[in-house]
């Protein structure tokens, strides 16, 4: 045992006990979004009574909430009322573009999975049923489609800036969900037309938000699987965003090598995701994020960007370029071009 002057040389223990109780602010958001909180206040400043009973709850149960939900800057309290802050607004009441609460929900679904880490490392995981999300229970399958979507609004402007597609007429969209990225690129570039490859309950979704956009005419779906489906042929690019993550190393070098083989002369693949260094030691997201996939998915985790440069070097794709994109966006572009 350490002697009392070593314990005293300790460095500081506070890090170790935000780490350990930093899930009681994310459970304090989760449930706040899931009550419709921050929806039901808007743009409005109510009391506590009020909004207990606008989302149906004992105003001395809210009241401790409220509270907690103005230390962690989400709302403010004015007298006896309280207010969305500009961060709540912005991000957490629906009819923004900038609206994130379908994939706060997101977490909220996965949020048990975390709780039974531990079990899953021990056992092997997932911690959940990957099918929830992909169709087996509509409401989180719901939940994610736009969840993905609030979510790719954020991203995708980034990845759509730095992808040049300039001149090209056919892009394929791999297992592109809501279809949030094609719908990006066809608006930035007019002659372009994109096939989004998804399964059904997905496609059943997506469908809903390409009809908002009123881009049928460009952006069409076909129902499948990446995994078995065929990508087409003389594709000018091939877009990978958000899939590989799912999936193991051996099967990623299957999917790259089918969409070079997708793609005509000239032509190009690009893969997006949350990928890992080279060292497979960081960023701190992208190895959050490779945890949240092995709890979600059958073959889920994270691969290092420089290993899907190697995998579309061997599919023999040229001129790769790898685009980190600026902080906060997570996401990792890999572009290499076919001869």
């Amino acid at each position: 045992m350490d002697s009392p002057s070593k314990i005293m040389e300790a460095t500081d223990p506070q890090p170790v006990i935000e780490l350990a109780t930093s899930y009681w602010r994310s459970a304090t958001f989760l449930a706040a979004n899931k009550l419709g909180l921050f929806a039901k206040l808007g743009d409005m400043s109510l009391t506590a009574a009020e909004i207990a009973s606008a989302i149906g709850a004992r105003t001395d149960n809210v009241e401790g909430l409220l509270r907690a939900l103005c230390s962690l800057k989400l709302l403010r309290k004015e007298g006896e009322h309280y207010a969305n802050t500009p961060t709540a607004k912005v991000f957490l009441v629906p009819g923004r573009s900038t609206y994130l609460g379908e994939a706060i929900q997101y977490m909220q679904d996965v949020y048990h999975a975390w709780g039974n880490l531990s079990e899953a490392i021990s056992n092997g995981g997932p911690a959940t049923s990957p099918q929830l999300q992909l169709g087996g229970d509509n409401s989180k399958t719901r939940s994610f489609v736009l969840g993905m979507h609030n979510r790719a609004l954020a991203i995708a402007p980034g990845i759509v800036e730095k992808v040049d597609l300039t001149g090209m007429r056919k892009l394929f969209d791999v297992g592109g969900g809501p279809g949030t990225y094609s719908l990006l690129f066809c608006t930035k570039y007019p002659d372009l037309r994109s096939e989004v490859l998804d399964l059904p309950a997905v496609v059943s979704v997506a469908r809903e938000i390409v009809a908002e956009w009123q881009m049928n005419s460009r952006v069409e779906f076909r129902c499948g699987s990446y995994l078995d489906d065929k990508f087409g042929e003389e594709n000018d690019a091939v877009l990978m965003s958000g899939i590989l993550h799912r999936e193991t190393a051996e099967t990623c070098r299957q999917i790259i090598c089918r969409a070079a083989d997708s793609v005509k002369s000239g032509g190009i693949c690009v893969a997006a995701d949350v990928f890992l260094n080279a060292e497979k030691d960081g960023p701190e997201m992208a190895t959050l994020f490779a945890l949240n996939m092995f709890l979600t998915s059958d073959s889920g985790g994270a691969h290092s960007w420089t290993e899907i440069e190697s995998w579309m070097e061997e599919a023999g794709l040229k001129n790769l370029e790898t685009i980190h994109l600026d902080p906060p966006a997570p996401h990792t572009i890999v572009v290499g071009r076919k001869a």
